[in-house]
């Protein structure tokens, strides 16, 4: 629990640091040139590339952002991963200097290759991986099974003759046997399943 208390205080000193850094919002809607294009403005929004006038920082308009950038994606998908994988430095710089309106915002393009991702290893077979304990072909295989079972019963017939010592607690040995047992019968099911691989 004290982890995300510290975690929104680490966000609350943040948010107040970058407001004393960069001051409180410069200027007001439609002054000055847009930040993306250069044109002058002449309202809230620029009339020749659409982005605000105003690149908002606060945590609000960055959650607001997420929000819009995951759900609205379109062709910026096209202009932005070719600067991710060409010229990330200038892409970065790009977005930081309030050059966002051609480009997907960090967020939606985070997400966005992350479900690119899951979508192209779901038509990749997952390799086997390589286990020495597995037998490599079937007559292997058949022998561990075979092997496993053995130590299957002998672990059953170990509980049945379990003898209660007086130095140990009571049950302790019912509670090992039974135990061994279930280890057993999993060793038993993961040979059966390699075989059947085989």
């Amino acid at each position: 629990m004290s982890g995300e208390i510290e975690a929104a205080g680490a966000m609350a000193t943040a948010g107040l640091a970058a407001g004393v850094i960069e001051g409180r919002e410069s200027g007001r809607g439609g002054e000055g040139p847009c930040l993306n294009c250069g044109v002058q403005l002449s309202g809230r929004y620029c009339a020749n590339c659409g982005q605000a006038a105003i690149p908002y920082r606060s945590l609000v308009h960055v959650f607001q952002e997420i929000i819009h950038g995951v759900f609205n994606i379109d062709t910026k998908v096209w202009r932005t991963l070719p600067m991710v994988v060409g010229r990330p430095g200038t892409l970065t710089r790009n977005y930081i200097y309030g050059k966002r309106a051609r480009y997907l915002s960090p967020m939606a393009l985070f997400l966005f290759c992350v479900f690119l991702m899951f979508f192209a290893f779901s038509f990749v077979e997952s390799p086997i991986r390589p286990d020495t304990t597995l037998g490599s072909n079937r007559a292997d295989a058949v022998q561990e099974l075979s092997d496993a079972r053995r130590e299957l019963a002998q672990a059953q017939q170990e509980l049945a003759q379990a003898n209660p010592d007086a130095d140990m607690p009571a049950g302790l040995e019912m509670r090992l046997a039974r135990q061994a047992i279930a280890l057993a019968q999993a060793e038993v099911t993961l040979r059966q399943r390699a075989l059947e691989r085989v």
